[in-house]
């Protein structure tokens, strides 16, 4: 018979270890709990090892620190290796396999008798406590006093009325113990106690206490909450809170907090490399002020970066949080940064804030990075005229929540802004990371701990393109003559559709799961990632099998040159099969001057054949400080004429796009010219994607034939590209 002790209200981080060797939450959960086989198996190994043990007691030898370091750390991430573990084990640390196992045999009573101290403990308290509470009710039955007039009480039955309370009572200290075992499971002990504490109750009587008494009060006063179950009288102001979302809302309220700390200019917290260079956390000063995640410590293997940048944008603060709250407006305002999202619950809205519980997927434009999926809790709340909107992760980056992705978990993160006079507001993000970088190709492993791919300067400079691009409507718009007029609701929709072809082009770089992306191996050429998804019904998108090919590649050229060389229109028949060999002219550009190389327009080769010269081509480019990237598409000219007119649908127009994603390549001593503020000079990443419609038939397959047509063009591309550049 097994026996969980996290059912009695013990906080299985205390004893427990971070993961179990296959990472499963039943393992997890399993180890640390007392198993009579197990004993009885223990007892069997030690009579048949009985010699040997008598040989280890006559002759007794400690072990090194290094070793016991080395088997504390094993233990904490498998407490029950197996033989040939063990043996690799004791190889690594020159120890005898069977001293291995003895040591963790000996290990693990140790933890086993821990645990029942622990719960030896909590049971005398809470015997202690519970005596007290019968003692000074027995003196209030002997001398009842009225509570109003201070005079002597009557002496009434009360059976069935202290009954009735006492159930009631119990039924409380359960519910309130749930919630403690929530708030701990989520962020651990420590940093559950830093976050209730907020409301300023006593930590040791929280256990015990009536929610109805203390807790539900300090709730309603400080919040305006009404918590279920709470009788004194005070009137709600909000929605009602369900008990299960009672630990989250301290957690985001805690978390906010330290959100608006990190905000602050704090020289201690914040420092930099250089004048003029970005703000850079003292992780050693953070650590002391915040506990993140509670007793967890970072997992070997993973980095933290921490990164902070503020800028107007030309949008009103109420509409920005707005979109944050609906996953739709979030993804629309981030394409190319975020494949999809999804609110699984609405844990609170009222009086203190919103509070949703989310899943998102996050990337960065190449192979070489995995997706980024994260459960997460999202708490907006406007404070003094400024909205917060916090994110923190819920799941831990052991429990296995997700496979196949980059493992990381996101510290308290998020955005604080300001309105101002001018229909925009004042944006300070803050991303705070911990990720294992050994997912990533080791290419790109410099500038993920740069904090360049995932910065908020990345976050805040897309959010900045996109509201530019909506606010510019129909402003500094430049159409070549042969176009024609060009309407505002025509130029939102060619904006809209833009929007979805980056989407898109993201999406098929890196797999997206909203897609159905699935990778096939045909032995095509090294490091090419080659994906097919299906399509039956959705609008917008080919009906049929969509084969996908990316890569990336260095390139000892800037990112500057080689961003000028795909965008200029002359030398475009160098490498795109879409100029048939010559160049390409402007039928029509939105941009937000003249000048900039941030645009989106609609091209046409003028050497196309008579049969193609019903085709153009859109196209979005931009380039800021963290990346350059070039998407275009090949479309109809009936329905791109249709959407510029503004009366065809965005949303339902067929595109398949490709395209190219350009970041700077750095490496470890060019970090700190890149967090300096100075330029990258040691090349740049070059990432192709190339999307082509095999078949109408959704259930059919490409054939290696197929294959290989499409593989020779993606091949002949590149190396184009390369070539034009220099590149041998």
């Amino acid at each position: 018979m097994t026996r969980g002790y996290h059912n009695r209200g013990i906080p299985n981080d205390q004893f427990a270890p971070a993961g179990s060797a296959n990472g499963s939450e039943s393992d997890t959960n399993n180890w640390y709990s007392l198993n009579d086989n197990d004993e009885y198996e223990e007892e069997e190994e030690e009579e048949a090892e009985g010699s040997s043990r008598m040989r280890s007691r006559i002759k007794k030898k400690r072990h090194k620190p290094h070793q016991i370091k080395e088997l504390d750390r094993f233990f904490s991430l498998c407490p029950h290796p197996d033989e040939k573990q063990r043996a690799e084990l004791g190889r690594r640390i020159e120890l005898d396999p069977t001293q291995v196992k003895f040591w963790f045999q000996n290990k693990r009573t140790q933890t086993k008798s821990k645990v029942l101290q622990y719960e030896n403990k909590e049971l005398r308290e809470e015997y202690d406590r519970l005596f007290k509470e019968n003692m000074m009710l027995r003196r209030a039955f002997v001398n009842p006093i009225c509570t109003k007039c201070g005079g002597t009480d009557i002496l009434v039955d009360l059976s069935l009325h202290e009954e009735h309370l006492r159930d009631e009572n119990a039924k409380l200290k359960e519910q309130l113990s749930g919630m403690w075992a929530v708030a701990e499971t989520i962020m651990g002990k420590s940093q559950a106690k830093a976050a209730l504490s907020n409301f300023n109750l006593p930590i040791e009587i929280r256990k015990a206490e009536p929610l109805g008494s203390g807790v539900a009060a300090a709730w309603q006063s400080s919040l305006g909450v009404q918590v279920p179950g709470s009788s004194n009288g005070v009137q709600s102001t909000g929605h009602d809170l369900d008990y299960n979302s009672f630990p989250y809302l301290a957690i985001a309220i805690s978390h906010m907090q330290e959100l608006l700390a990190l905000a602050q200019k704090d020289e201690a917290l914040w420092y930099k490399l250089f004048d003029g260079g970005k703000d850079i956390l003292n992780m050693e000063e953070y650590s002391k002020r915040f506990s993140p995640f509670g007793d967890q410590a970072t997992a070997p293997g993973f980095v933290t970066h921490a990164t902070r940048e503020s800028a107007e944008v030309p949008i009103s603060a109420s509409e920005l949080v707005k979109a944050f709250t609906s996953c739709d407006w979030w993804v629309k305002l981030f394409p190319g940064m975020i494949s999809q999202a999804t609110i699984h619950e609405q844990l609170y809205s009222g009086e203190a804030g919103e509070l949703q519980m989310m899943s998102a997927e996050f990337l960065f434009p190449s192979p070489f990075v995995p997706l980024r999926r994260d459960k997460f809790i999202r708490y907006c709340i406007q404070h003094q005229g400024t909205w917060i909107v916090v994110d923190s992760s819920v799941k831990n980056m052991a429990d296995g929540f997700y496979t196949n992705t980059m493992k990381c978990r996101r510290l308290p993160s998020g955005i604080i802004v300001q309105d101002l006079n001018n229909e925009s507001s004042l944006v300070t993000w803050i991303e705070h990371l911990e990720y294992d970088e050994t997912c990533a190709h080791p290419m790109y492993r410099a500038l993920l701990r740069s904090g360049v791919a995932f910065s908020a300067h990345r976050w805040l400079a897309t959010l900045k393109r996109q509201c530019e691009c909506c606010a510019i409507i129909p402003k500094n718009i430049i159409i070549s003559s042969e176009s024609g007029a060009m309407s505002e609701a025509g130029t939102r929709s060619v904006v809209k559709l833009a929007g979805r072809m980056n989407a898109s082009f993201g999406s098929a770089i890196c797999g997206s799961s909203k897609q159905g992306w699935k990778k096939i191996n045909m032995m095509i050429e090294e490091d090419i990632q080659m994906m097919t998804r299906s399509n039956c019904s959705n609008p917008g998108e080919p009906i049929g099998v969509v084969l996908s090919m990316a890569k990336s590649i260095h390139l000892p050229v800037s990112r500057a040159k080689v961003f000028s060389f795909l965008s200029d229109l002359s030398t475009r028949g160098k490498w795109c099969i879409l100029s048939y060999g010559a160049y390409m002219l402007e039928f029509a550009r939105i941009s937000h001057c003249q000048d900039t190389m941030d645009s989106i327009t609609v091209l046409y080769p003028p050497a196309a054949p008579e049969n193609e010269k019903n085709m153009l081509i859109l196209q979005q480019a931009w380039t800021d400080e963290t990346g350059s990237l070039m998407v275009y598409a090949p479309l109809e000219v009936d329905k791109i004429t249709a959407i510029m007119s503004g009366q065809g649908n965005p949303d339902i127009i067929t595109i398949l796009p490709s395209g190219f994603a350009i970041a700077d390549a750095l490496d470890d001593s060019s970090i700190q010219d890149i967090l300096g503020g100075s330029p990258c000079t040691t090349g740049s990443i070059l990432t192709m994607n190339l999307q082509v419609l095999y078949s109408n038939n959704p259930g059919e397959d490409p054939t290696p034939d197929f294959v290989k047509v499409v593989n020779d063009l993606f091949s002949h591309t590149i190396n184009e590209i390369k070539a034009a550049l220099t590149c041998s």
